[in-house]
């Protein structure tokens, strides 16, 4: 049967994660690729050709593709693959993170993509508790877009300087997207979840692509069609001198606010899948205030409103709950409306 849905990443052939003191780098690797199949998507992994042996080898259930190169593929590659896959929906994802199969998830992508890139954050999840940590990278993780929707071919001739994982790549990305005309949304709720592990940056490497994203905005040609918010932002932050402050923090403001980037819910209010939309929201938004504003002594993290007591160990586990929450809300939902006939029909209340 073939796909509708295809995912390009870069699946490393050695993963190191932690769940407490144990090692589950592998088996944390594996659960994130059984998350997008078990959702419906094909999975590309671009590799060096010494890891795509390596990767070969272990049997992995993705379609691995050799490139000739060292190191993360260009982003241009990536979306040259997704596109290549000619399946009706693409997604370009970080291969650490897992998905959250949420009802119908690609049929509801394909919907709400439409002529435009969708944004995906994530939610993290602490390794020794389990539980949703406040998501402190600030960036996104996933990223759709039907195929053939979007014209690429302006943005992938000035793409070469960005790999997948780069720091800045997922600020930067969206921003071209925007300079070309075209329409970027945020997915409303995080669909992804992420095994929390210490940052790995390179801060002289987050500095030298910060200098490339202003450059490439000081130089790239607007879109008339581009909203008049972004051409505020890169009037903000342009500047003739090459040493000047690097304003990034407002370029990482911009793609997160609703100015940039329409907050989008993937299912209608009414559908049951909403409240599981809300639900994750509450989540994130709890682990958040809660990391804003930490617990007094002798106050649990998670006592703040909305409440959240849930471990986490792998997406499906989340899904579960949550699906478990819903239905416990129904339960309640019909004792209260069997409460209310009950007092109607009454005949002997006063």
């Amino acid at each position: 049967m073939p796909h509708r849905a295809t995912i390009v990443t870069s699946v490393p052939s050695r993963l190191k994660r932690q769940r407490g003191q144990i090692e589950v780098g592998p088996a944390y690797l594996m659960e994130c690729l059984t998350s997008w199949q078990a959702a419906g998507f094909h999975v590309i992994s671009l590799n060096p050709e010494e890891e795509a042996k390596e990767l070969e080898r272990l049997g992995l259930p993705i379609e691995i593709r050799a490139l000739d190169y060292a190191g993360l593929p260009f982003v241009g590659d990536v979306v040259r693959a997704a596109e290549a896959s000619s399946t009706e929906l693409c997604g370009i994802v970080n291969s650490d993170c897992g998905l959250i199969a949420l009802p119908s998830l690609i049929d509801r992508l394909i919907e709400k993509t439409s002529d435009r890139l969708l944004l995906a954050e994530r939610l993290d999840i602490d390794a020794n508790t389990g539980k949703p940590f406040p998501p402190a990278c600030g960036g996104y993780d996933g990223f759709f877009f039907k195929s053939h929707a979007i014209d690429w071919t302006t943005c992938l001739t000035q793409s070469h300087a960005f790999r997948i994982g780069d720091p800045m790549w997922d600020y930067w990305f969206p921003c071209r997207v925007i300079a070309d005309g075209h329409n970027v949304g945020r997915i409303a709720l995080p669909i992804l979840t992420h095994l929390d592990h210490p940052r790995r940056w390179d801060q002289e490497k987050w500095h030298q692509n910060a200098k490339i994203v202003r450059s490439e905005l000081n130089t790239l040609p607007i879109s008339q069609n581009s909203p008049q918010s972004f051409k505020a932002l890169v009037s903000s932050i342009v500047d003739e001198s090459p040493n000047s402050v690097i304003k990034i923090p407002s370029i990482g403001d911009y793609v997160w606010s609703s100015s940039a980037c329409v907050p989008v819910f993937l299912y209608d209010v009414g559908e049951e899948a909403h409240f599981l939309e809300i639900m994750l929201c509450r989540i994130r938004d709890a682990a958040t205030q809660a990391y804003l504003h930490p617990a007094k002594k002798g106050q649990r993290l998670y006592d703040q409103k909305p409440k959240v007591e849930v471990s986490i160990r792998k997406p499906t586990t989340l899904l579960r709950w949550l699906e478990q929450t819903l239905r416990n809300k129904n339960r309640e939902r019909l004792a209260r409306r069997r409460r209310r006939r009950m007092e109607v029909s009454n005949p002997w209340k006063d």
